[in-house]
């Protein structure tokens, strides 16, 4: 052999970029494994409550305003599953984006159960130990009521004491009773909503609605303090609904000011 030859053999080859979906890569062990995908962020109210009849996610908030969304805000209903320290979990991710806490421990896999009833279609099983939320310091493990028209729902029957709980209205904080009225006429309030969505299929945003409740339980002023809907015939479509709301005497003897949002989307009532 020639001693050009013999370098041309044990020359070392040129430099390519690697080809990772060749034999060689596809074979290749010597990668470090993937880390563990680091909890995923959510959002931590203090309470929630999602009602099998209304269609409704309500949400409460330590120091903003409180939410009540229809099923169709909501993408989807995530069970995070325990593994290890990482406790059962539930989250519900809105259209908007936001990834929000409804319910930590044990309690969660019945409460799955009973969602699976009006929600089969969005409830997504996590891999075990996959998508859990670290607690903020300080923050209350958010509680999950599912309720049937205001009734509280548990396996295999209503509460009895949840059934006759509204007839109660001294027991009620002016904040349930509010709650469970402005429930009763949400058909109503989303007829204003779907009567223009037939000509502006696109149409979507969230109206807040400002009213007083007097200690009698007569409604006062009621006004639309913002919304991002533009739809000025909706907007009065729901004030009117508003304006027609009836409630018992309000606990306390005293009067009540509330800013009650409303989020509508496409396919809302639907």
């Amino acid at each position: 052999m020639t001693p050009i030859l013999f370098a041309l053999l044990f020359a070392s080859p040129p430099t390519m970029a690697q080809d990772f979906f060749s034999l060689d890569s596809l074979l290749d062990d010597t990668a470090a494994p993937s880390a563990t995908p680091p909890p995923a962020s959510a959002a931590w109210p203090t309470a929630s409550s999602i009602d099998q009849v209304y269609k409704t996610l309500s949400i409460d908030w330590a120091g903003q305003p409180d939410e009540t969304l229809p099923f169709a805000a909501v993408t989807q209903i995530e069970h995070a599953r325990a593994m290890g320290d990482a406790p059962e979990e539930l989250f519900a991710l809105l259209q908007d984006g936001r990834r929000v806490v409804l319910a930590r421990g044990p309690q969660v896999v019945d409460q799955v159960r009973l969602l699976r009833t009006a929600l089969a279609n969005k409830i997504v099983e996590l891999p075990a130990g996959i998508g859990h939320s670290e607690q903020p310091t300080g923050a209350p493990t958010p509680s999950l009521k599912i309720t049937v028209a205001g009734a509280l729902l548990s396996l295999g029957k209503l509460s009895s004491s949840a059934v006759t709980a509204p007839k109660k209205t001294g027991e009620a904080t002016p904040k349930q009773v509010v709650r469970r009225v402005v429930k009763m006429h949400m058909d109503k309030i989303r007829g204003c909503y779907q009567r223009a969505a037939q000509e502006q299929p696109q149409l979507a945003g969230k109206v807040v609605v400002r009213f007083e409740v007097a200690a009698n339980g007569q409604m006062g002023s009621v006004s639309i303090s913002s919304s991002s809907l533009n739809d000025p015939g909706t907007e009065r479509c729901v004030r009117q609904q508003f304006l027609m709301m009836k409630f018992p005497p309000l606990k306390g003897n005293a009067s009540l000011a509330v800013s009650y949002p409303i989020v509508f989307t496409p396919g809302d009532g639907d």
